[in-house]
């Protein structure tokens, strides 16, 4: 059983220090690419929300 603590020790740090610079890089990649949020349509609920001003 210590053997398996100490992995997930080892695994939960490496994981705590590595998830910022993934979620980063995916960032800048889709910023880049123009992908997601950062497409021209953006965010789909700024559209819903557009439509449903205009229909009132």
């Amino acid at each position: 059983m210590p053997l398996a603590t100490a992995q997930c020790a080892t695994a939960s740090i490496i994981t705590l220090f590595l998830c910022p610079f993934v979620v980063a890089f995916f960032d800048r990649q889709m910023r880049k690419n123009k992908l997601g949020i950062y497409s021209p349509e953006g965010w789909a609920g700024k559209d819903m929300a557009a439509k449903e001003g205009s229909a009132a």
